[in-house]
């Protein structure tokens, strides 16, 4: 899906068990990685995880994939 139509999905919110956020524009990434930190409402320190996939074992980036969020809806990882 195109920036566009992703934010515009977004501001629906009809959301989607996952998303990936790929391409080789950076600045874009960067922009679609915001518009999803801005779905999270409440402690964010706590509900947004990143992770480098090229340093991270596949396994820790499951295992937060597979906690709940706290006091909050949503988890971003």
């Amino acid at each position: 899906m195109k920036f566009i139509e992703l934010k515009q999905h977004l501001l629906s919110k009809t959301y989607s068990s996952a998303y990936v956020v790929y391409g080789e524009d950076d600045s874009v990434i960067e922009l679609a990685t915001n518009l999803f930190k801005k779905q999270i409402e409440g402690f964010q320190d706590f509900n947004i995880i990143s992770f480098d996939s090229k340093e991270t074992e596949v396994q820790k980036i499951i295992d937060a994939c597979n906690t709940l969020p706290l006091m909050a809806n949503f988890k971003l990882v």
